[in-house]
């Protein structure tokens, strides 16, 4: 794609061959930058924690936050065909 585009450009003072050798290197190149910023992004991400441990959880914040016996307590007040479910 980068050839098609720049074929404008070429005017015929090089060879072809060597032209398209430069666009190609200079995709390799790029890539390989874009590969290594994707890659930075990917580790600054996986190294920070993923909560601050004063936030609430996900669960507080739902109001989920009960524990087994008023869980027990909840499905024991439901209907018989609801509770098996």
């Amino acid at each position: 794609m980068r050839a098609y585009r720049a074929l404008p450009k070429f005017g015929g003072e090089y060879r072809l061959g060597p032209w398209l050798h430069r666009i190609m290197a200079n995709v390799c190149v790029d890539e390989t930058h874009r590969r290594r910023r994707d890659s930075e992004k990917l580790d600054k991400y996986v190294f920070e924690p993923a909560h601050s441990p004063s936030a609430p959880s996900v669960e507080v914040e739902l109001g989920l936050d009960f524990d087994d016996t008023s869980l027990q307590a909840a499905i024991d007040d439901l209907p018989d065909p609801h509770r098996e479910a």
